[in-house]
């Protein structure tokens, strides 16, 4: 077993997220960076130093990504400076876990690495909620298959749609409102903003769950997982890093031979 630290990367389009791995599994650090589709290598290089502090001399990279030119200067970066790889994640690639779609080839690989973590991390059957640009849901039947989901606008897209398509209403930050009836302007947004969230997911998750045999799990994960906690009943655990920790897992089983993560270098990105 390979005894460097690893760094997990999971590239959204609003932000990047990186996790510093033990070589034993712990996760000790975490990392945030809007995402940039037009940074250049040297520039990641320049954002990550802080981080990279903590990662000794010779970490390895597994990365997940849907917004392809970041991609490509991540890869560039890691090739740059440490002369080494990248393990990326590749749904049509993987055997980590069945995807009974309709087309599979459309998976993205973040929703699959959530899947692989709750699986492993929490058991199934699950519903997992990704807070993240888009909200999305991944359901895990009891065999431990991926057998579908759901996609929804963010709460980042939606705040952003409102505030530009009206010519009166404000930007306001979106916290719990002190009642779900707004006094205010700002109050109203909140309240809109915040509790439709909420009940977004307790109306998607109550029906998914009656299409379901059996009750399963709800793990809460993303940027805006924390806005849920002690809000709704209908989420059994919140756990933001959950996608660094499947990042994790994936490079784990690589490691052990159960399955194939491609080692991406500059040159093949």
């Amino acid at each position: 077993m390979n005894k460097n630290s690893l760094i997990a990367i999971d590239v959204g389009n609003t932000n990047i997220a990186l996790g510093l791995f033990t070589p034993e599994g712990e996760l000790t650090h975490t990392y945030r960076l809007v995402t940039d589709r037009w940074r250049t290598a040297d520039e990641i290089q320049v954002l990550w130093t802080p981080f990279l502090q903590h990662a000794g001399a010779d970490p390895d990279f597994v990365l997940s990504s849907v917004v392809p030119p970041a991609t490509r200067e991540l890869v560039r970066a890691v090739h740059k400076y440490y002369s080494k790889g990248v393990y990326c994640v590749i749904p049509t690639e993987l055997n980590a876990m069945p995807v009974k779609l309709h087309r599979p080839e459309e998976l993205g690989p973040d929703r699959l690495v959530n899947a692989v973590a709750g699986r492993d991390l929490y058991g199934p059957p699950l519903i997992i909620v990704d807070l993240g640009t888009a909200t999305t849901y991944e359901i895990v039947s009891e065999q431990g298959e991926y057998i579908g989901g759901a996609i929804c606008p963010g709460l980042h897209i939606s705040a952003q749609a409102l505030f530009e398509k009206t010519a009166l209403l404000q930007r306001v930050e979106v916290v719990p409102p002190p009642s779900a009836i707004g006094k205010s302007t700002i109050e109203c947004l909140q309240v809109g903003l915040f509790y439709g969230l909420v009940a977004q997911v307790e109306g998607l998750v109550e029906r998914m769950q009656k299409a379901l045999p059996h009750r399963a799990k709800v793990i809460a994960t993303g940027g805006y997982a924390e806005l849920l906690r002690d809000q709704t009943p209908s989420v059994d655990i919140i756990d933001p890093d959950l996608t660094l920790k499947g990042l994790q897992i994936l490079y784990r089983l690589s490691q052990e031979g159960a399955i194939h993560l491609r080692c991406t270098n500059s040159s093949s990105t």
